[in-house]
């Protein structure tokens, strides 16, 4: 039988987290850096080289917890990885902190 779910969530927080643990103490300008220069999505990527956006960090309960990059579209990054949400259409996943990053 395979895993449970609450095994696998947690076993891809425990890879997430440092990854992102590390990206919500860059400064802000890091973060835009490290982000728009990831290898994804072709057009996502032109998207993002050509906007200046605001980036927000969220804590809950004293526990880093969310960066959100935002412009028209916006980005999510938390310990399981980056979703790219855009202004029209469904979220996609489009790096996973499970694989190397």
């Amino acid at each position: 039988m395979g895993e449970s779910l609450e095994t696998t969530i947690k076993a891809k927080w425990d890879i997430g987290y440092p990854k992102f643990e590390r990206l919500f103490n860059m400064t802000s300008a890091e973060i835009q850096e490290k982000v728009s220069n990831c290898d994804f999505d072709g057009s996502v990527i032109s998207s993002l080289r050509k906007k200046s956006f605001s980036v927000t960090k969220k804590i809950k309960d004293d526990v880093p917890w969310e960066i959100r990059l935002e412009f028209y579209d916006y980005i999510t990054i938390t310990p399981f990885g980056i979703q790219y949400h855009p202004e029209h259409g469904s979220a996609k996943n489009i790096v996973d902190f499970s694989i190397d990053f």
